[in-house]
């Protein structure tokens, strides 16, 4: 959902879709969805170029949820039993082969909209601070870290519930590939049932159109979506439809702009 500009890492080479290098060694990945392998997806977690510490923790939940979705449509997560030599050869964990099994109904049961994140947001939950060593430390602000802390542990809101029970349907109107894909995934980041629902009408969108088929004004989630999306409030459309397949649809325009974290626009001058 962010395009990510680094150099090769250690150890980590940059994905094999991903343009470049430019004259300083650097490559982009371009917003879009993708399949990585072990290499790619290493230099995705730890690439901080462009973007930081805060943002690289929410590329790693990420690819946590990317590999278990995947564990779980090819059937990988019910060979545990005979994995578990081989996952405990690269993964250093306290947790027990049989605490592993007992998690196992949760894997392969739990609907994905119900999954919550949470990460640290930089100059919202902390502000930097340069002790007399000059080091670079970030201190924690109490009131939105204890804030953070108790939407961890409360149990879901009515607004919640009612979040995840609506469908947004996503179509792109553009020639960028998987777009769609990548909204969905984004509104689904923030518990929203969305589907990638492919190609709109045609690929020359210019602004991205939400089409409200609720006709709802009390409790209406919209302005959430409209928030998520970037959406101008001009293109908000209602048009209430009793025989409806989503609550909402969206159609991606070439002005969606999908990174709404602190990550920096890659600088393509090479420069």
């Amino acid at each position: 959902d962010c395009a990510i500009q680094d150099q090769e890492l250690i150890d980590a080479k940059p994905p094999s879709q991903a343009t470049g290098p430019d004259a300083d060694g650097r490559y982009i990945l371009p917003i879009g969805a993708y399949t990585l392998d072990g290499d790619g997806a290493l230099w995705y977690a730890r690439t901080r170029h462009s973007s930081s510490d805060f943002d690289r923790g929410r590329r790693q939940q990420q690819l946590l949820r990317a590999i278990w979705r995947a564990a779980r449509a090819n059937g990988q997560i019910t060979k545990l039993p005979e994995l578990w030599s081989q996952l405990t050869q690269v993964v250093q964990t306290d947790l027990t082969f049989e605490d592993m099994v007992g998690l196992l109904p949760y894997a392969l049961n739990i609907d994905p909209d119900r999954i919550e994140h949470f990460v640290f947001n930089r100059l919202y939950h902390t502000k930097p601070w340069t002790p007399p060593d000059g080091s670079n430390v970030q201190l924690p602000v109490p009131d939105t870290v204890q804030q953070l802390m108790e939407d961890f542990y409360t149990p879901p809101s009515e607004s919640q519930v009612a979040v995840a029970g609506l469908k947004i349907e996503v179509r792109n109107g553009t020639p960028n590939a998987d777009w769609d894909r990548v909204a969905a995934d984004r509104l689904g980041w923030s518990g929203y049932n969305a589907v990638a629902a492919g190609n709109a009408d045609n690929t020359q969108y210019t602004d991205t159109i939400l089409i409200d088929h609720t006709g709802q004004t009390k409790g209406s989630k919209i302005q959430d979506v409209v928030k998520i999306l970037n959406i101008k409030p001009e293109n908000i459309r209602v048009e209430p439809d009793a025989n409806r397949t989503a609550d909402y649809e969206v159609i991606l325009g070439s002005n969606y702009n999908s990174c709404t974290y602190q990550v920096l626009q890659p600088d393509e001058t090479g420069g």
